[in-house]
């Protein structure tokens, strides 16, 4: 009895293991049902200069839109020695933005669509985009480009106040000597 306990326990790991590498051998998912659920963020979050893993990123709200959640965003990067600009736009659901997106390629245009996920605090991006034939896909990433948000500005001297330079006005003189 023990005999065929192990048996069935060794047969049961051995299909486990197969089903595990056939799901890490399968292509990512690809679709609206894809991309993960939204949390809560203002659509401002998302906006401006991010580097991605395709070059430099701007993100900025759709002029043509009618609401903050609609934005659009442009890349760049280098293939060969000819520059490549890629445009995308969609929707922000909460921190998710499942947009579509066209770039010029060697045969004509490439277009496909995808999602970004933005992390709570506003300083990455993760997702993923697929050609609209679905033969070609890729992780989609960035960071927010420059420094971190500048730092609130000091108090102002209680005795006047400062510029917009930081420069103190309104300050007593110096004793004289």
């Amino acid at each position: 009895m023990q005999n065929a306990a192990r048996l069935l326990l060794v047969g049961a790991i051995a299909i486990a293991a197969a089903a595990s590498a056939k799901q890490q051998t399968a292509p990512p998912p690809q679709g609206p049902s894809a991309a993960p659920a939204p949390v809560a963020m203002a659509p401002d979050a998302a906006l401006g200069l991010w580097k991605s893993n395709f070059g430099p990123v701007k993100i900025a709200r759709d002029p043509r839109g009618s609401s903050p959640e609609e934005i659009h965003g442009v890349w760049s990067y280098l293939r060969g020695e000819q520059p490549i600009n890629g445009l995308f736009w969609g929707r922000l659901r909460g921190n998710v933005l499942d947009f579509r997106w066209d770039e010029p390629g060697v045969n004509g245009p490439l277009q496909g669509e995808g999602y970004i996920q933005f992390s709570p605090d506003g300083s990455r991006f993760d997702g993923q985009w697929w050609t609209g034939s679905r033969d070609r896909s890729g992780a989609f990433t960035a960071e927010r480009a420059g420094a971190a948000a500048p730092a609130a500005p000091p108090a102002p001297p209680t005795y006047g106040g400062a510029d917009p330079y930081g420069v103190p006005y309104g300050a007593p003189p110096p004793p004289p000597y």
